[in-house]
């Protein structure tokens, strides 16, 4: 998947000076050979190997000090660059000084718009979006993510950026030491572009400029693990940004309640609708990470 992105951002070919770097985070498969093959001809494109799986942060750092330009958009491997969308994004970027990043509209393979930036979480929108329907809770579903309208036209200023395409000023990276390896998945875009914030520049989405984001494609079927990791994360993240332990330990009761009560939903769904069953085995798998996780159960199993 990392080619097609490749292959699309050379296309797109916002100026002589990209580059673009690629980041094999220690597959186990032939990506790198065919990688390599793909792009001999290729000068612009370098392909780096990790001897260990860094996670998403990880593998970007790595990347970042090959880096030589003065913006760096961060790309997922699952993402599809839409013609304009790179030149978009850096006329943006760099139309003012109090600018640190910028992302735009990430659209799945049928055009449509998915979730694109978000606002910061707190323990208290978590809570609240694990229990509560979202007709309930209203602003705080926006810490997990915003789908944005597709008709949008200007850019306007939001908390973070997904990181399937986050475009940095390389100067702040350099500032903030990159993004926070402790992330391994999750939450690394979200931390990142806090601490660009705290440092006193803007984040911006820019709908005009549109990726394709074909979700999960890099980490497909390990369900419980990705969750378990999505727990990680985010307590990693509300302990660097000051949250008290009682607010993170209700947190982790809430998720614990509320995945106990949606496995019995679904175990219900899955046994009277046999229809329906592969698509509620997903979500019993992306609730059963309670048990490994808060149990251990076979705790070794999910180790990152």
């Amino acid at each position: 998947m990392a080619r097609q992105a490749a292959i699309s951002a050379l296309a797109d070919n916002p100026g002589d000076g990209m580059e673009i770097i690629i980041v094999d985070n220690n597959s186990a498969d032939n990506s790198v050979a065919l990688l390599n093959d793909a792009f001999k001809d290729k000068p612009r494109v370098k392909v780096i190997t990790s001897d260990e799986n860094l996670g998403f942060a990880g593998g970007n750092n790595i990347g970042l000090k090959s880096a030589q330009g003065r913006v760096v958009l961060f790309l997922n491997p699952d993402t599809i660059v839409k013609p304009g969308a790179i030149k978009i994004l850096m006329d943006t970027l760099l139309s003012g000084d109090d600018i640190g990043a910028v992302g735009g509209l990430l659209t799945n393979e049928a055009g449509e718009p998915v979730t694109s930036y978000g606002y910061f979480p707190t323990p208290g929108s978590m809570i609240l979006t694990a229990f509560l329907p979202g007709r309930f809770y209203g602003k705080a579903r926006r810490a997990l993510g915003v789908v944005p309208s597709a008709d949008e036209g200007e850019p306007y200023e939001v908390d973070y950026i997904c990181g399937a395409d986050l475009m940095v000023r390389r100067d702040v990276l350099d500032k903030l030491g990159g993004m926070d390896a402790g992330y391994f998945m999750y939450f690394e875009e979200t931390d990142l572009c806090r601490r660009i914030r705290d440092s006193g520049y803007r984040i911006l989405y820019d709908p005009r400029a549109r990726i394709a984001h074909l979700e999960g494609g890099s980490f497909s079927g390990k369900l419980v693990r990705r969750r378990m990791i999505f727990m990680r994360s985010s307590v990693r993240f509300f302990r660097k940004n000051g949250y008290s332990p009682f607010f993170i330990g209700l947190y982790h009761f809430t998720t614990f309640v509320s995945s106990l009560i949606k496995l019995g939903y679904f175990w219900i769904k899955y046994a009277l609708l046999p229809g329906k069953r592969e698509d509620t085995a997903k979500h019993i798998a992306w609730n059963g990470f309670i048990f490994p996780y808060y149990l251990g159960i076979s705790r070794k199993r999910w180790e990152v």
